[in-house]
């Protein structure tokens, strides 16, 4: 990032401020729990990113 927009006084930088509505969060706490009961079940979670 270059640092004059990191100096900028008028500037706020809020990384990943798109996840933080009530409908996101909801949502991430639902396929977190969906990927639970399906390791709990002996299934892989749909979502998986690493095998193994």
């Amino acid at each position: 990032m270059h640092p004059r927009l990191l100096s900028a006084p008028r500037t706020v930088l809020l990384p990943h401020i798109g996840s933080g509505s009530i409908a996101t969060r909801t949502r991430m706490a639902t396929l977190a729990c969906e990927g639970a009961v399906a390791v709990l079940a002996g299934e892989r979670p749909h979502n998986l990113v690493v095998n193994g």
